[in-house]
């Protein structure tokens, strides 16, 4: 067994490996290398949960052991204690293991933590030991960014794809487009990431037009009819077949280098992209009353799948005190698995869906016309309000997404945008607590 599980770590079979080592753990337990080997594997493939009982436990019998350090401090930090991690990664340094993948984990610990000042040193001091390390630059170009920092911030997030080991997308025989006169070209521009991405850097499509080109968005096919309201924009989607006659292409998210763009000088007029006013047929919306004053459409959570979803996403049982209120009627804009949290909850509380099922996001625009406001994580719909400049109330994270800064309750991206912010790591509860204050002041 001990072949097999050596062979599945040697290959990268992380999963495989944890099995036949845990194999032998039930036969041996007292066995303190077997207990390293399973937590190590259960780290590698992502069960950081589950690793931290084996590595706690070698570590009473191997205290310093570097490669045990940087594993906990690993599954610490992707599991939340952020505290502890801390001290594992330091821990880590004191004993020689300071190399430029701890420092980076250790300044991403501390970014969680709300030290950025501390984080920026780090990356610095990372920097003057290697001034090429792509992600030092990388992270403290997010860091500078954060901290609305935007003309250092561009240089930085335009390694995004290199700090990772990722081919930036390339149109061979077309230039790549870096400030050059359009008026009368065809530019294509490839999005990156995320829908909310996609929808927030589109704004630039209609400035391109504005100096006489004509604009093509290779974007998700959901948001391609979204796209096509953008002023210059004459095609939209999955590529397909309309990728000929370019000029010049480059990425939605490398625009604002381009353009060189400050806070204050963000372009894009809100709204810049536009959905029909009626009322989808689809869509359930009760008529205002006496009872109902107010109706507020809520986005509880995002993909599952993304990175941070564990820190931005929240039980909508802790929108209790919202759903209680008396005053106001909840409409659902949610979608996909975390609908079925609404059935948790007791009758009264729950939520009226709007759509019976998952609907195109022209649709859910155009209901969120006729909500009076919109309350949502960060996610992609949170970026869909603020483009249509529909009143939006985004609840962010302790440690926000760049885009959203530090220390102030507004976006430049959307002005009809308000930012309610969590006071510590996690605390979601104070946030509500700050929302169903603010809806006292919004229904009076």
């Amino acid at each position: 067994m001990l072949k097999l599980a050596e062979a599945a770590f040697a290959q990268g079979a992380y999963d495989d490996a944890a099995d036949w080592y845990q194999k032998i753990y039930e036969e041996i337990p007292d066995n303190k290398n077997i207990c390293s080997k399973i937590g190590i594997s259960l780290a590698q493939h992502g069960k950081f949960e589950e690793a931290l009982k084996f590595l706690i436990d070698a570590l009473k019998a191997h205290p310093n052991d570097k490669i045990l350090l940087n594993f906990m401090g690993l599954s610490l930090s992707q599991t939340g204690d952020f505290i502890n991690a801390e001290k594992y990664f330091r821990k880590l340094i004191r004993f020689g293991g300071g190399d430029d993948f701890t420092l980076s984990n250790l300044a991403a610990v501390l970014n969680e933590l709300g030290r950025f000042d501390e984080a920026e040193r780090i990356y610095k001091t990372s920097l003057r030991r290697r001034p090429d390390n792509l992600v030092s630059q990388y992270n403290l170009g997010l860091l500078k960014l954060l901290k609305g920092n935007f003309m250092q911030g561009w240089q930085g997030f335009e390694l995004r794809n290199a700090a990772k080991g990722i081919a930036d997308f390339n149109m061979p025989n077309v230039k790549r487009w870096q400030g050059e006169c359009v008026d009368g070209c065809r530019i294509f521009l490839y999005s990156e990431q995320g829908l909310g991405d996609t929808i927030q850097f589109a704004r630039y499509a209609a400035e391109l037009a504005s100096f006489g080109a004509e604009v093509i968005i290779q974007c998700d096919d959901a948001l391609a009819d979204l796209m096509l309201t953008i002023d210059g924009v004459v095609q939209a989607g999955l590529p397909n077949n309309f990728i000929k006659d370019i000029d010049y292409y480059t990425s939605l998210l490398s625009l604002p280098k381009v353009f060189q763009t400050k806070s204050e000088s963000i372009p894009g007029r809100c709204p810049y992209i536009s959905v029909p006013a009626e009322l989808p047929k689809m869509a359930v919306l009760d008529k205002k009353s006496e009872l109902i004053k107010h109706r507020i459409g809520l986005v509880w959570a995002g993909n599952a799948k993304h990175k941070s979803d564990r820190t931005r996403s929240i039980d909508l049982k802790i929108f209790t005190p919202l759903l209680a209120r008396k005053d106001i009627k909840f409409y659902s804009l949610q979608a996909g698995e975390s609908t079925a949290e609404i059935d948790l909850l007791e009758k009264a509380l729950r939520p009226s869906k709007i759509f019976p099922n998952k609907r195109p996001l022209t649709e859910v625009g155009s209901a969120m016309q006729h909500l009076d406001l919109v309350i949502s994580v960060d996610t992609s719909l949170a970026h869909l309000a603020g483009a249509l400049s529909i009143p939006v109330w985004t609840l962010i994270s302790f440690y926000p997404d760049w885009r959203w800064m530090l220390n102030r309750s507004d976006s430049p991206w959307y002005p009809s945008m308000r930012l309610f912010r969590q006071p510590n790591i996690g605390n979601w509860q104070a946030v509500i607590d700050d929302v169903d204050k603010a809806l006292d002041t919004f229904v009076s």
